[in-house]
């Protein structure tokens, strides 16, 4: 069957296109049909919708008004209704839906905060439904357009309004006489060599035009992209709820030319074949880039409603959607056919790499195979069928079972629900609650005749596992796993347990977690078998994995994460798995992390701790060995500016010191306040430590932005075997304190008697003086340290030595 198309006579070379080019025009539409003659699925539903549905206006844009806009208007800047029918549901009867046409689109632009003249249909994009819509209006005497934009409350109608049009819309496709398909689109790309590569495609193309209609076709088609340099985007095949309004025109016959123009069709073709060889998701925002709502538009939501509600009238933040390329290539392949399907694999890699270097050279000899291509993609558009389904009960089972998949994008993961759900219910739900979206999940579930399980899994996928009612069957579940009853857990599995079920008075621990905390490996293996979701977090962040490391299971840890568990899953903190290894000290479970390739160096959110200070910190060696040896980052400071080499000076762990100065860790970072391992080992009292830091080299003499030195500070605290040992190194017994104070002064100033004789006895000057004139003795005096005060006159200090202001050193 074709479309009746125009096709060039043999051997006419066509210019390029320009903008009255006939390339913007769809086969003339067939004969309507009634109500009656509709598929029975339809009549059914038109029979059984309820008043909530029914009685509320519908608004038809007549078609000659909307030629006169400059841009798609919203629901809300439409001030006068005189150019619009607006009548309920049931009272728009079989002659006036015989005189509209409906719009399948994908937004150009994700919707902002309500602003007055906004319109998410690019220029482009409405160009183009102008010229396909004038060319209807003249041929074939439709009156009225329905297109969501213009025809459902966008800001002021309050969700509830929205819900109707969500759930009714699908029986203003079904019932209009006609559809038209309008795409993203993007800019060609100006990559030097697509244009160049897509210009020689045009003119083989027309070479050929005399052998084959279609060649001339899709010559002229292509002239036309060239020339207004944009190309349509094959992503809205991958929308599923694109893909519902295509499913409401079942049982009518219509082909891809009574739906879009040929040069809408090649583009996406073009599009896709770009991502044949593509297996990667891209992120594609703007110009047409942005993902669909139901009637095609931005799929931008905002915080917390992304996640859940419908997206029909759009959202309040425009947002970037994370495209499934593959699935559009295998979208476009199953559209196409088996042979147009290898043909663009044999392009894709070429032409990609051709793109990537930037060469026309690497893109010798494409022109043929595209030409190729794009004859047959013409003629599937021409004669092409199966570009619908019915919504029956068996499509709907296998639905459940894919609906997470890249073949069905959508906004949101709740959409995946609402898309369908109205073919198959009527139920008045909240659209923005997730417990709802879960009832109506439940339902198509009970329409398909699916078990527990298959909505569970798919609960699972949507990230809505957490919101499905717990029953008897999930409480034997939980109670199972976490006695370690493999058979228990295996019953309730089959009976439909959830075993995504997270219990909220312990936390949102799941089935698997508990298993796993309390070591039992047959029962956690049991639950990743029936599809227990590997990641799934404690309100604290905390995972199946984290609580195995924790644990020491090891068994268990290397099970999760052999069958994919997240290595770097993080407590709401950033604590990762292999952070409480190192913090609990469990080296077995820390190695297998690190072979698995955990991150070494992730810190804590709030102070920065990493999993080797975690370690130092708790003193656990063989934990900080394992670190180092696999190349953890020796130095990697906290935010305060301590090291582990610092910490484990702070702390008086040796043996962890010994492990980082051999890998070589620097010695002198340290603290803000310019304290060094050096020095916290002095001021801690940890003399094993500093002879370490001396043989590998550390500064004796690093001192604080305030003067204080190791001497200086091991000699005010007394500590003199640090005193001893930094002496025999040769440390400087002179050094000043931002006071002026030296270490015989401030050693004498807090009573440390025997620091004060090994200082004199090492020849320290005794007679210091500070402002005011006050020398040791004068310090001692004061604070009645008589043992000191003795020390001194034995050492040689005169006991009436007085206040010489003229003697002290300036400070």
């Amino acid at each position: 069957m074709g479309c009746g198309a125009s096709v060039p006579k043999a051997g006419h070379q066509m210019p390029i296109q320009g903008e009255d080019s006939n390339q913007h025009s769809i086969a003339k539409l067939g004969e309507h049909k009634t109500l009656a003659t509709l598929p029975v699925w339809v009549n059914d539903l038109h029979n059984s919708i309820p008043s909530w549905l029914s009685q509320p206006p519908v608004r038809l844009i007549k078609l000659s008004k909307l030629l006169s806009w400059k841009q798609l208007k919203a629901y809300e800047d439409i001030t006068s209704v005189h150019g619009c029918l607006e009548l309920p549901y049931a009272e728009i009867t079989d002659e006036q839906w015989a005189q509209t046409v409906v719009v399948s689109w994908r937004w150009g632009a994700g919707k902002p905060v309500q602003r007055q003249g906004f319109s998410p249909m690019t220029d482009c994009q409405f160009q183009q439904l102008r010229k396909v819509l004038t060319g209807l209006l003249e041929d074939t005497g439709i009156q009225y357009v329905w297109i969501d934009w213009a025809c459902m409350p966008q800001y002021g109608g309050g969700s509830s309004n929205v819900m109707v049009e969500v759930m009714r819309s699908k029986l203003f496709y079904a019932r209009a006489r006609g559809m038209v398909v309008i795409p993203a689109y993007e800019t060609v790309p100006d990559d030097g060599v697509t244009r160049f590569v897509l210009s020689k495609t045009a003119r083989l193309l027309k070479d050929g035009a005399s052998r084959a209609p279609e060649r001339g076709l899709a010559a002229d088609a292509l002239n036309a992209i060239l020339y207004r340099g944009f190309i349509a985007s094959g992503g809205y095949f991958c929308r599923i709820w694109t893909l519902m309004e295509r499913m409401a025109r079942h049982g009518r016959n219509e082909l891809l030319c009574h739906w879009l123009t040929l040069d809408a069709w090649l583009g996406m073709v073009l599009d896709a074949m770009r991502w044949a060889t593509t297996n990667g998701a891209t992120a594609k925002s703007g110009g047409g880039s942005t993902s669909s709502t139901p009637g095609g538009g931005a799929a931008g939501t905002a915080a917390g409603t992304a996640a859940l509600g419908s997206s029909r009238n759009g959202s309040a933040v425009a947002a970037v959607e994370l495209e499934d390329n593959s699935s559009m290539a295998k979208v476009f392949k199953e559209i196409l056919g088996d042979e147009a399907g290898k043909l663009m694999d044999a392009i894709g890699a070429p032409w990609s790499a051709a793109v990537k270097v930037g060469s026309i050279h690497l893109a010798e000899g494409l022109e043929t195979k595209l030409a190729q291509l794009l004859e047959m993609a013409t003629v599937t558009w021409q004669s092409g069928s199966s570009l619908d389904d019915p919504p029956t009960k068996g499509w709907l089972l296998a639905y459940l079972d894919e609906a997470h998949q890249g073949r069905y994008q959508a906004s949101s993961n709740a959409d995946r629900i609402w898309a369908v759900y109205s073919y198959f219910c009527w139920k008045h739900l909240d659209h923005h609650e997730p417990r709802q979206v879960v009832e109506a999940l439940q339902d198509l579930g009970q329409v398909a005749g699916a078990s527990r399980v298959v909505t569970l899994r798919l609960a699972s996928k949507l990230d809505l596992a957490k919101f499905v009612p717990v029953d008897d069957r999930d409480e034997k579940l939980f109670r199972a796993a976490e006695v370690g009853d493999v058979d228990g857990v295996q019953a309730a599995i089959k009976a439909g347990g959830n075993v995504l079920m997270a219990k909220h008075g312990q936390d949102a621990a799941t089935p698997l977690f508990m298993a796993a905390q309390k070591g039992h490996l047959e029962v956690v293996r049991a639950l990743v078998r029936g599809g227990a979701a590997l990641d799934a977090a404690k309100t604290s962040g905390c995972t199946a994995l984290h609580t195995a490391a924790m644990n020491g299971h090891t068994e268990i840890v290397q099970y999760l994460l052999e069958a994919g568990a997240n290595k770097d899953s993080m407590f709401n903190d950033g604590a990762t798995p292999l952070y409480v290894a190192a913090e609990k000290g469990k080296v077995e479970p820390l190695k297998l992390l690190i072979q698995a390739g955990a991150d070494m160096n992730a810190p804590l959110k709030k102070d920065g701790h990493t999993p080797l200070c975690i370690a130092v910190l708790n003193h656990h060696a063989e934990c900080v060995r394992a670190l180092i040896k696999a190349g953890a980052d020796i130095n990697l400071a906290l935010k305060d500016g301590a090291t582990p080499l610092y910490l484990c000076a702070e702390k008086g762990f040796l043996d962890c010191m010994e492990l980082l100065l051999e890998a070589k860790a620097n010695t002198e970072l340290g603290m803000e306040s310019g304290a060094t391992p050096m020095y916290i080992a002095s001021q801690n009292n940890h003399p094993d430590c500093i002879k370490a830091l001396l043989k590998a080299g550390a500064n004796k003499n690093a001192a604080r932005r305030d003067k204080a030195t190791p001497m200086y500070i091991s000699s005010e605290r007394g500590h003199l075997e640090v005193v001893r040992v930094l002496l025999e190194a040769g440390a400087n017994y002179e050094c000043t304190f931002q006071s002026g104070a030296t270490p015989i002064y401030v050693a004498a100033q807090n009573n440390r008697v025997e620091v004060v004789k090994a200082l004199m006895a090492k020849g320290a000057n005794k007679l210091i003086r500070l402002r005011g004139g006050y020398t040791p003795i004068h310090s001692a005096a004061l604070a009645g340290h008589v043992d000191v005060i003795r020390a001194l006159i034995e050492g040689g200090v005169d006991k009436n030595l007085t206040l010489d202001v003229r003697a002290a050193p300036a400070v």
